[in-house]
């Protein structure tokens, strides 16, 4: 037994042709480079004698033993030696390939390459079909080439790319890639922009332009396909115009020689034939043979292949795409069937993913690679094992398929044309009709997915070759529809890439529609007919075969069953999909209805459903199993309802005869399909109402069989709405008196026009028995078809044509009977009699019953859009109104409420902008919202009928509210009555009776039984109730009463006073007695209204039983009762007042005797000052007890790993220029503005982005679509946060304790802390923690007023006498002299133990620090390799890990300030912005620093003071040359050495800020002038300052004034860098050079002050104003004066006064430290010291777009980093610019599964990661291996997020938005924001992969 060969080494793309090689053998098995001295191989364009190649014997193989040699080079044959092509003085015509010899030459290819298809062998082809295709006429195709390269992957490559005038764009869609729809400008929603067309015939920014107003739509290309359509004439409505970029050098004409096409024309055919070969012999079903027998008797090509028979062997195993299976388990699947390993199989899956399918193994061991098939196949992987030889062709076939795609993008563009020619010519040796193009639609579900592509896109590209085409194709689509159809419903492995989506880029092309479907043409039948065939077959499961349909199908056998398996198979919804493109066309609209052949068929497929799922009312027990077929059913019908109303819009142009038939047809198959179903029509029944008698439809919703769907009534419903076709008059021009005579069929048979419209009735009915209750027993299912069938989405095609429906019954027949139908089919004839008692039901239901009823008939006699044939825009309109009467909405929440063909309406925004106000949303999270105009209000019917009860209520209010609003000033009055509007209805129309049904006696009867019933309402004893409980009766029945005397004023008024009722009563009297009951005084206007009204008419009879008399006092009284209360209450609110104001007089006279007592205190004693005060904490916020020395207590922190603080790039003029730009203040609000970069900085950087360098734009310039912040000079550190609140230690110990418990519980779950890290949450406000800090007393302030010369004498004597300065030597390290503190290291042994385990000891501020030191440990030695990386190689990194003054504490303090930028108020420092949280935590961490200075074994409290004598030997240069310090002071952080003197000599603070800050002085000195230094080629940015720089003010340039000298004083110290400086200085004018070391010393003021209010304690400043949002106050002293002032520390310009004749002390120790340093690095290059700077500037995230179109088109075309593909889903950092790919398999780490997202987080945020996903518009959240979703920064026009782009409209940049983002990242709270959204749901994790 052979072992299976490896599979090949495929690259990392998976599609063909693979990247070039040197030449097409230098891939090849064996092959041997060829010398460079041989002669190359040219092409063959130098053979112009046409004798030479027709004259010979004309074969590939015929030829001589060149072209042999040609055949295995291009076969890439091993056993060969390579071929050497002639040269050009011997090579001759017979040596190039001739298109007759193609075929075989293929054929030859899998034994010649020992059936192994690799790149090279793809190469080979290419390069042997250009080769055939060109000819002697390479010069045609390649004008500027000798000839055709081998290695050339294409010949659109090598053309430069032209087009031909007057030609559509017809760019083809990639997947994912922007597409731009213009609802204005657009037929239809098929139409689209590329982005390029788009934006040249859309310009967004010019609102000047004539679409500036237009409605554009943004979406994402799905894999479906596409083009764009721009330049297509028949794609829009308003032309858009033609780009000019269309016609850019385009050719009228180019030249094609006869020849030249001919040849074309048979290399195309012959490859075509090729193509279509193999794939009919490629495999239908994805699945192995299993066992060797049937291995051996698969068909194979090769059987028909000369020197082929009786070959055997080799096979290969192909593994298939799907979508289904994930990467991990196609992973796992191969390895275990092939014992490849995981980074082999991992390769094998992405090329599968790419490619479609892949050879896995190929042998002539049949058993081995039945063993890899099965093992395959075992989890459902599509799989095959086929010939070698067949699979090789395969292979080859995508290739040819690759060439002739190129061939449609290259000129000639005849050539395109031929190729169109070709495929729609038939096969060769066939005599059929059958073409190319119907064996490529027939056999493109046996393709891959790569293959299919080119397939789409190729056909695609030649729709825009002519109009004839177009038809010829679509044609072509609709002879084998019925095949592409079957093989996407019932076998397609990958449905999703079937050739059918091709349908839309067909079928949405008017003429090719019209020409389908509706045209003349005898050679075929109708489309429309075809596809309802077809899903009637599918439907009803007609078929021949497991895979052929019975097409027609049987109508016997057409039985719907929705529980069987097609309908439970959704992939039929693309039929109907495009069942209804076509009849959405407008040319099919105006020709249907002339085709009375089609409409039959669509007629009567519709019949099919009617009465489809069927329920019956359970009575007595509960249905046991409730079926979810339903959903089927409705799934269904949805679409039917779509088909039926474009069948009936159809007829909007139609004439009356045709019209006419048509209604007749519909009216024929109801009548059949109600006699068809069981009991549907048992006949007819007599009923007696209000004395008469009725033949009505004997049937009962509650005891028998109702279906929701009966679509032949919902398309009747869409054939009446064209009223003005159905007019008297233009019936009669048909033949037929009026619409009622067409229904009835004969004279005065009106009982079966009310049969025919029984079944909606049915459905009204139970309805609302559903609603009531009777239908329980029926389960959830029922409620579920309720809920469905009057659903926004679905009631405009069901619940509303049912209304409709009804409307028209009682239009058409007489009234009396119409209503006494309805009331027999709601089962409430006897109740409207006045017999309360029902058989079925109860007093309650029957109560419901009749209001639905009520209901129903206010719908019907009020709703007027259809009777009165309201336009679009008028619907449009309404919708609108009503939803918002119900209260201010966003647009999606408007939308939401809205039926899909009214939001799809072009008009929707334009009506939506007349009747609302529009809101813009102002804060972060604020929402844009429209509110309904006030004058809109008189629009609103409270009764509209999409309303609800609640709805009704809230729009009656809403309504009475705006009039009120609008009558302001008049005297307060009793509401307003909303009177509805009377019917506009034409004369002639068929629902000009509807009106009339006013006059009707039983409509009387109806409205008097039911208020009569509500009024008489009573308790059990019998008594009249104390309240009434059918509001909705009571309202029902007035509205109706309001309706009868608007629609009817003359004869409704006269019937209600004469028509008696029970006795003598009449309705006259009834509504009387309501307007006196006082029960009813919510309606008493809407009923003294009714009486106004009719007393106009029967004043008689209204005023003898009116008591309007009684009801004037009683109004008077009502009003002088409300007046009355109205004082009291007026009278209870000023005593309260007058109370509390007493009380605060008391409360402010103690507080005064109070302060008078510590005056008192301060005169006579100790001052208030020296004392510190009791310092309250509250509360413990778990067992809420005080806060106190009694037991121990902490405050919760974070400590977390940032690379937030940033070090200025100096080759990066965007942040290298930053500082001159600047603000004067940083501690004054800055204005919120779309783009936080200066604007002069913009217009600076778009300058030097135009300068060209070396014919190139400046590499120092950043990408100008997203810059961001280069993560190499970020710095790392260790960032420490509180959230504020404290706990007991006993109960932080218990509180963690049930933490580790629910980790334990809770296994799968993702948790929001990692207990590993000692995380927890806190249990108040959920911010996320890891250390309890402990709270230590302030140290006590003491006043410094020493000169700072004085102070460094006295420090220096100090050191000088004291003895005992050996101490020092056990807290220094001395291995690199930093002078930094052995104590202080965070993997120090001196820093203590490791805190013990369990309760705390005894010690608790040692067990606070220790579980500090605990948790800070690993954080420092895992980033050891990252802070040795950022050291330069002459400073050796400690091996005691990270240093806590600079790293941690330094570092938070460095992050407050930063985070402080750019905020503030007038009168306050950066120290007074600062929270008292963030002051607690500093006072904590350097507590903890002094804490972990008495922990020496020996010195123990000493510590504290043997290192402040170690801080002044750091600080005074004189002490340089002493071991400890041998490091120079410039190379060290001046901020660590201050926050060392904080934490144990608070007492020097004030000095060393003098000293630290001229130290920080001299470094910003030294560092800007490095940053001249161009080593690397780095651009000289410092040498080129801005041109356009404003003179900083008046006090910053006096801070350094007359600076150059200085300058050269400090660098005298450093002679490699004296050059460098004189250049700066020469560069740089004073107030430029002011302005930088204004702008990097300035933030070590800041952080100096936040570090003095700390150990000082002070409260913050007072009299700090607001502000106002206004420009800073030019007379303020600047806030680099104000800090200097504030901390004493000595001007610049004074401390360093050059003029001086006498060094000052600042100078002697500026000299000193520079001196040290210059002695320090003399033997070092400068690049070996350098002194970063610090960024210091506002933070910013990365430049966004305006709009977000901009951004995905830019990501679109940018690569990753990593994979070097341009993402599927790009992910943009929002830190540095960088385009990841988000959740793609190809950028995953194979071992860590770890996505690129979180790969780049590790080196661009550290820790933390913030990363937009462009296409979804959504922000993620990263935080160690955690995450979490988050709103973008985007807004629609609407003020709405559209997270996934879904709906589709613009988005633009919100500034608020994005600037909380912003303080998200810098106040490091991302891990808080993160675990906060985890602790809220259960998350289960995965963000390892993003």
């Amino acid at each position: 037994m052979s072992h299976p060969s490896p599979p090949p080494a495929y690259p990392s793309d998976p599609s063909y042709p693979a990247p070039p090689f040197p030449n097409h053998l230098s891939q090849t098995q064996g092959a041997q480079p060829r010398p460079s001295s041989e002669p190359q191989f040219d092409g063959a364009q130098d053979f112009d004698r046409e004798s030479e190649y027709s004259g010979k014997d004309g074969g590939f193989f015929g030829a001589g033993q060149g072209l042999k040699a040609c055949l295995f080079a291009v076969a890439g044959c091993t056993h060969h030696l390579p071929y050497h092509p002639p040269s050009s003085r011997t090579r001759t015509m017979s040596s190039i390939p001739s298109p007759s010899d193609l075929l075989p030459a293929l054929l030859a290819l899998p034994r010649a390459s020992s059936y192994i298809f690799d790149p090279a062998r793809a190469q080979s082809i290419t390069y042997l079909l250009h080769l055939t295709l060109l000819g002697p006429y390479t010069s045609l195709y390649l004008p500027t080439l000798p000839s055709m390269p081998p290695s050339a992957p294409s010949l659109s490559d090598l053309q430069r790319p032209r087009r031909r005038a007057g030609m559509p764009c017809g760019h083809v869609f990639a997947r994912g890639e922007p597409v731009w729809r213009c609802r204005d400008c657009a037929l239809d929603d098929s139409c689209v922009f590329c982005a390029r067309c788009f934006h040249a015939t859309h310009p967004q920014d010019d609102p000047a332009h004539p679409f500036a107003g237009h409605q554009v739509a943004l979406t994402l290309e799905s894999p479906g396909g596409g083009c764009c359509d721009c330049g297509d004439p028949e794609a829009w409505r308003i032309d858009p115009g033609r780009p000019p970029h269309l016609d850019d050098e385009a050719q009228e004409q180019e030249p094609f020689p006869a020849e030249a096409e001919e040849r074309a024309r048979a290399t195309i055919a012959e490859a075509l034939d090729f193509i279509l070969d193999v794939l009919e012999n490629s495999p239908v079903e994805l699945q192995p043979p299993m066992t060797v027998a049937q291995v051996r008797g698969q068909p194979s090509m090769r059987d028909g292949v000369a020197g082929e028979e009786g070959e055997e062997g080799p096979w290969s195993v192909v593994l298939w795409n799907d979508e289904k299976h994930s990467f991990d388990e196609v992973i796992s699947q191969v390895c275990e069937a092939t014992g490849c390993s995981a980074v082999h199989a991992r390769a094998v899956a992405e090329r599968i993913d790419g490619f479609g399918r892949e050879v896995l193994q190929t042998s002539s061991d049949i058993p081995a690679l039945l063993r890899t098939a099965i093992i395959i196949a075992h989890i459902e992987l599509a799989v095959t094992l086929r010939p070698a030889y067949d699979t090789f062709l395969e292979q080859a076939a995508h290739v040819v398929l690759a060439f002739l795609l190129d061939l449609c993008r290259v000129r000639p563009a005849a050539l395109r044309r031929v190729l169109a020619e070709e495929l729609l010519s038939p096969r060769r040796d066939e005599a059929s009709n059958t073409t190319r193009l119907d064996a490529l639609f027939v056999l493109e579900s046996r393709m891959w997915k790569k293959a299919r592509g080119i397939v789409k896109e190729m056909l695609i590209s030649l729709l825009a070759e002519g109009q004839d085409v177009k038809l010829e194709i679509g044609a072509r689509f609709a002879s084998v529809y019925q095949r592409i159809v079957e093989s996407f419903l019932m076998y397609d492995h990958e449905p999703e890439l079937s050739i059918i989506m091709f349908s839309v880029q067909l079928f949405t092309v008017p003429s090719v529609a019209h020409y389908l479907c509706t045209a003349p043409r005898s050679s075929s039948p109708s489309l429309l007919t075809h596809l309802v065939e077809i899903l009637e077959s599918f439907l009803t499961d007609q078929r021949l075969s497991a895979r052929e349909l019975l097409v027609p199908p049987d109508f016997n056998r057409s039985i719907i069953d929705v529980d069987a398996a097609p309908f439970r198979h959704k992939r039929y919804f693309s039929v109907f999909g495009d069942l209804r493109t076509l009849l959405s066309t407008a040319h099919v609209k105006r020709a249907l209805p002339a085709r009375q052949d089609i409409i039959p068929h669509l007629v009567r497929f519709l019949a099919l459903f009617m009465g489809m799922n069927a329920a019956r009312r359970a009575a007595v027990q509960h249905v046991e199993y409730e079926s979810d077929s339903w959903i089927n059913a409705f799934n269904c019908s949805l679409q039917l309802g779509r088909l039926a109303r474009l069948i009936g819009q159809a007829f909007e142009h139609a004439t009356p005869a045709q019209l006419r038939a048509t209604v007749e047809h519909v009216l024929y198959e109801i009548g059949s399909a109600l006699r068809a179903l069981p009991g549907a029509l048992p006949g007819y029944e007599d009923v007696a109402f209000g004395g008469n008698r009725f033949v009505v439809v004997r049937f009962s919703v509650a005891a028998e069989d109702v279906s929701f769907h009966h679509p032949l009534h919902w398309l009747l419903a869409e054939t009446l709405k064209h009223s003005n076709l159905l007019a008297d008059g233009a019936l009669a021009q048909t033949g037929v008196a009026d619409l009622a005579e067409l229904f009835a069929r004969a004279p005065k048979n009106e009982v079966a026009t009310v049969a025919l419209f029984d079944q909606p009735l049915r459905v009204c009915a139970m309805l609302a028995q559903i609603r009531t209750g009777l239908w329980v027993r029926n389960g959830l299912a029922i409620r579920g078809q309720l809920h469905h069938y009057r659903d926004v989405q679905c009631r405009e095609y069901t619940h509303d044509q049912d209304l409709f429906v009804v409307q028209a019954l009682l239009s058409l027949v007489d009234a009396d009977l119409a209503l006494v139908s309805i009331l027999h089919r709601f089962d409430l004839v006897r109740w409207f009699e006045g017999l309360s008692y029902h058989v079925v039901y109860d007093a309650a239901q029957a109560a419901a019953m009749a209001e639905e009823v009520l209901l129903l008939l206010v719908t019907c006699l009020s709703e007027r859009a259809n009777v009165e044939r309201w336009s679009p825009e008028k619907i449009i309109r309404r919708e609108i109104v009503h939803a918002l009467c119900l209260g201010p909405s966003t647009f999606s929440d408007l939308v939401k409420r809205m039926p899909e063909s009214i939001v799809d309406d072009a008009m929707y925004e334009r009506v939506l902008a007349q009747v609302a106000k529009f809101k813009a949303p102002d804060g972060t999270y604020d929402l844009g919202m429209f509110e309904l105009r006030d004058e809109c209000f008189d629009e609103v019917d409270p009764f509209f009928f999409h309303y609800s009860r609640n709805s009704r209520e809230t729009a009656e209010e809403a309504v009475k509210a705006s009039r009120r609003r609008r009558a302001a000033g008049q005297k307060e009055q009793e509401g307003p009555v909303c009177v509805p509007r009377r019917l506009e209805v034409e004369p002639d129309s068929p629902f000009a009776a509807l009106p009339r049904v006013f006059r009707s006696e039983v409509l009387h009867q109806i409205i008097y039984t039911a208020l009569a019933f509500a009024l008489d309402e009573r308790t059990p004893t019998g008594e009249p109730a104390p309240t009434l409980t059918h509001d909705a009766l009571i309202d029902a029945s007035l509205h109706l009463v309001m309706l009868g005397l608007v629609e009817q004023p003359e004869v409704f008024p006269h019937l209600a006073a004469r028509k008696a009722f029970h006795g003598d009563d009449t309705l006259v009297q009834l509504l009387c007695r309501a307007e006196a009951d006082d029960r009813l005084k919510n309606v008493r206007p809407k009923v003294a209204c009714a009486l106004d009204r009719m007393a106009q008419h029967v004043a008689p009879e209204v005023r003898a039983h009116r008591r309007v008399e009684e009801a004037q006092p009683k109004a008077a009284n009502a009003a002088a009762s409300a007046e009355a209360k109205r004082a009291a209450a007026k009278a209870r609110q000023a005593a309260i007042m007058q109370k509390f104001a007493s009380a605060q007089k008391n409360l402010l006279d103690q507080f005064e005797d109070e302060n008078e007592d510590e005056d008192m205190d301060e005169e006579g004693g100790t001052p208030a000052d020296a004392i510190e005060p009791e310092r309250s904490f509250g509360d413990c916020i778990v067992c809420q007890e005080a806060l106190n020395q009694s037991e121990p207590f902490g405050s919760l922190a974070f400590i977390q790993p940032s690379r937030f603080v940033r070090h200025t790039p100096p080759n990066n003029a965007e942040f290298a220029h930053e500082p001159f730009y600047m603000p004067r203040d940083l501690d004054r609000p800055v204005p919120d503005t779309p783009d936080p970069m200066p604007s002069h900085l913009r217009q600076h950087i778009n300058r030097l982005r135009q300068q060209p360098k070396g014919g190139r734009a400046s590499p120092a310039v950043p990408n100008p679509s997203t810059p961001g912040f280069p993560p190499e000079h970020n710095k790392l550190g260790l960032h420490a946060s509180a959230c504020g609140h404290l706990m007991h230690l006993r109960c932080f110990e218990t509180y963690y304790a049930s933490i580790v418990s629910r980790h334990q519980q809770q296994v799968a779950r993702n948790h929001p802390e990692n207990t590993d890290r000692k995380e927890f949450v806190c249990p108040l406000c959920k911010s996320l923690g890891n250390v309890v800090l402990p709270i230590f007393k302030r140290p006590q302030h003491v006043a410094f007023n020493t000169k700072i010369t004085e102070w460094v004498r006295t420090a220096s004597i100090d050191l000088l006498k004291d003895v005992n300065s050996a101490q020092l030597n056990d807290f220094q390290e001395r291995e690199a002299g930093s002078g930094e503190f052995l104590p202080w290291y965070a993997e120090s042994p001196a820093a203590g133990s490791p805190p013990a385990r369990g309760r705390p000891s005894s010690d608790p501020t040692r067990y606070m620090v220790d579980r500090l030191l605990d948790v800070v440990r690993p954080m420092s030695a895992q980033s050891a390799d990252i802070r040795r990386h950022a050291k330069p190689a002459s400073q050796p990194l400690p091996p005691e890990g990270m240093y806590l003054p600079a790293e941690l504490v330094g570092y938070t303090v460095a992050a407050l300030e930063i985070a402080q930028r750019g905020q503030g108020a007038p009168g306050k420092l950066v120290s007074d912005s600062v929270s008292d949280t963030s002051f607690l935590l500093l006072e904590s961490l350097l507590g903890t620093l002094d804490h972990l200075a008495t922990r020496h074994e020996v010195h123990r409290a000493r510590g504290p003071g043997i290192i402040t004598k170690g801080i002044y030997k750091r600080i005074l240069p004189e002490w340089g040359r002493e071991d400890s310090v041998r490091q120079p002071l410039l190379l060290r952080d001046p901020l660590s050495v201050l926050v060392e003197t904080a934490a144990v000599a608070p007492e020097a603070l004030r000095p060393m800020v003098t000293l630290t800050f001229y130290a920080a002085l001299v470094r910003a000195v030294v560092g800007i002038v490095q940053a001249v230094r161009s080593e690397g080629g780095a651009e000289q940015l410092m040498l080129k300052p801005p041109s356009d720089l404003e003179l900083p003010p008046a006090d910053v340039l006096a801070l350094f004034d007359n600076f150059a000298p200085v300058v050269r004083f400090v660098m005298q110290s450093f002679p490699a860098l004296h050059s460098d400086a004189e250049l700066l200085l020469r560069a740089l004018s004073p107030a430029q050079l002011a302005k930088m070391l204004y702008s990097y010393t300035l933030p070590f003021l800041r952080r100096a002050a936040i570090l003095d209010r700390v150990v000082r304690g002070g409260a913050a400043l007072s009299g700090a104003r607001p502000w106002d949002g206004g420009a800073v106050d030019e007379h303020e002293p600047c806030e680099y004066v104000r800090l200097i002032q504030h901390l004493q520390v000595m001007p610049p310009s004074e401390a360093l006064d050059p003029t001086t004749e006498r060094q000052t002390t600042i100078q002697r120790m500026v000299e000193g430290w520079c001196l040290h340093l210059g002695h320090h690095v003399q033997e070092l290059r400068p690049r070996d010291y350098p002194l970063r700077l610090e960024h210091p500037a506002p933070y910013r995230l990365i430049r966004l777009p305006r709009s977000l179109g901009q951004l995905i088109e830019d990501c679109t075309t940018r690569p990753c980093t990593r994979c070097g593909k341009v993402p599927t889903e790009p992910a943009l950092c929002l830190l540095c610019g960088t385009s990841v790919c988000h959740q793609s398999f190809c950028c995953q780490d194979p071992a860590s599964k770890r996505g690129e997202c979180n790969t780049h987080m590790l080196r661009c945020g550290g820790s933390i990661g913030i990363f937009f996903l462009v296409k979804k518009a959504a922000v993620v959240y990263l935080y160690a291996n955690k995450g979490t979703f988050a709103q973008g920064p985007y807004l629609d026009l609407h003020g709405e997020i559209d997270i996934g782009l879904r709906r589709g409209r613009p988005q633009f940049l919100h500034p608020q938005r994005y600037e909380e983002i912003r303080k998200q990242w810098l106040s490091h709270g991302i891990p808080t924001f993160v675990a906060r959204r985890l602790e809220a749901t259960i998350d289960q994790g995965g963000w390892v992969s993003f």
